[in-house]
């Protein structure tokens, strides 16, 4: 019995060819969706770089603006003596320095002096205090210390290196002012200063322990309050050891770890290598620094400058960040951001 020709199956060579036409079909499908998923990437890189990079700088302005003192590397300073005072839960970038303050207020790469830093301690000034007491009220200054450094991550890669750079700031418990507090007026009474001394200690939710010398060196400045008020010199005792614990630290670049999408593109500080390697993008970074092979991850995508002496002094802040969104495509932002502190 012959079968009906409508009820025929298709031969071998009708399924190689309608399986090569949907192989190519879905082979442009792919094409056009790597493509789409391509300019996505670029497009929003483009759009993420500037932000992070300008977000990251306003933050330094603000800092800066607020600042009492900056500390610079000049060893004949106080600066060094500040920050190997640090105890910071986070190890800083190798070959990490403070800036060297240019005196003749000029921004102008280094060349041979190296001027430029990676790190930046200062002292930032908050609103002042105001502490009640029995008879009267005072209003005290007070600071922080807030120091900015760059560190190695390695909870991912960026492009084969062995992790990325982050930005990160670190801030210390609060200080009083120790000038304010040791020249009282000769009315207050060793009581008075005994309760002044422990509403400061109780303050909420920052309880301030010590007072701080400003512009004095490190042994010479910090006093622990005590509740003994009999005088200015044992209500405030001298700590020539004193630690600055720096126990708040985070990324001032969150959005490094939050913008990657499905591990296509990642996003980290500008930074070298090796000393025999450039940086991971193909396109040249720019820099104030000048490089030592000693020190290869110097300076990395921070800098500081700091001009001008101390009455006209201006820090130039300066960050660059790394794109890789797909391949060996590779994109960078700069952003920087002149401040008078």
């Amino acid at each position: 019995m012959k079968a009906n020709r409508s009820q025929r199956g298709m031969s071998l060579v009708e399924v190689i060819v309608v399986m090569a036409i949907a192989l190519v079909i879905i082979m442009a499908s792919f094409q056009m969706l790597e493509e789409t998923t391509r300019v996505t990437m670029f497009i929003e890189t483009r759009n993420d770089l500037p932000i992070i990079a300008q977000s990251a700088v306003n933050y330094l302005q603000t800092a800066i603006s607020q600042s009492k003192q900056i500390f610079d590397a000049d060893t004949t300073g106080v600066g060094p003596g500040y920050l190997a005072a640090l105890t910071v839960p986070m190890t800083p970038l190798t070959g990490s320095r403070m800036p060297l303050i240019n005196t003749n207020g000029q921004f102008v790469a280094d060349t041979t002096d190296p001027f430029t830093g990676n790190c930046l301690l200062i002292a930032r000034q908050l609103a002042p205090i105001e502490i009640k007491y029995t008879g009267g009220q005072l209003e005290l200054d007070r600071y922080r210390f807030e120091y900015y450094f760059l560190t190695k991550r390695t909870n991912w890669k960026f492009v084969g290196s062995d992790g990325y750079v982050d930005a990160m700031r670190a801030r210390s418990n609060e200080y009083a002012d120790y000038f304010q507090l040791s020249n009282l007026p000769g009315s207050i009474t060793a009581a008075q200063r005994k309760e002044i001394n422990e509403k400061l200690m109780a303050q909420a939710p920052n309880k301030i322990l010590m007072a701080w010398d400003p512009g004095q060196p490190i042994n010479k400045t910090m006093y622990k309050l005590t509740t003994n008020g009999t005088s200015a010199a044992t209500a405030y005792v001298l700590d020539d050891k004193h630690k600055i614990v720096m126990n708040d630290v985070k990324s001032i670049t969150p959005q490094i770890n939050s913008a990657r999408v499905f591990g296509k593109m990642n996003y980290s500080i500008a930074f070298r290598k090796s000393a025999t390697e450039t940086y991971p993008i193909t396109t040249p970074v720019s820099r104030y620094a000048v490089f030592a092979s000693a020190k290869p991850l110097f300076p990395s995508g921070l800098e500081f400058v700091v001009v001008g002496n101390a009455t006209t002094r201006r820090v130039l802040s300066r960050l660059t960040i790394m794109a890789h969104y797909r391949a060996n495509e590779y994109a960078s932002q700069e952003a920087s951001v002149i401040t008078a502190p």
